[in-house]
């Protein structure tokens, strides 16, 4: 499974979080972010929006969305405004505004220290499964 994915499916199974017929908004259609976590979240079951940087207006689909994935590594491109109360949130980048959506979001990834130990771990995972 790729690490990205890995980690956002880790954090819900944790936090037990629903992805099936919810809506998420992924920020960043990238190769190792955005489109491996868009394709597992949409086989699970939820409806996609897939946003990247022709998409026109994105704070009308991350306001609709339960779950709110970003990887575009832009500094806080995503302000409170484009966040659904209750919204599940998870960074991979400093693209969230920490401090004015962790009062909208049910959960949130923290800036530092919250993604990405979780992605190298999946990639350790990885190596020693495909050496096993």
């Amino acid at each position: 499974m790729p690490p990205a994915v890995e980690a956002v499916e880790s954090i819900f199974k944790y936090y037990k979080v629903e992805v099936k017929n919810k809506k998420a908004a992924v920020f960043g259609q990238g190769i190792l972010v955005g489109k491996p976590v868009s394709f597992w979240l949409e086989k699970q079951g939820s409806a996609i929006s897939a946003i990247d940087e022709f998409t026109k207006n994105p704070e009308i689909f991350s306001r609709e969305s339960d779950i709110l994935i970003s990887g575009v590594g832009k500094d806080g491109l995503i302000k409170e405004s484009m966040v659904k109360d209750g919204a599940v949130i998870v960074d991979f980048g400093p693209d969230v505004d920490f401090e004015s959506v962790s009062k909208k979001a049910s959960l949130i990834t923290p800036p530092v220290g919250g993604v990405g130990p979780i992605v190298i771990a999946a990639v350790l995972k990885n190596l020693v499964d495909l050496n096993s």
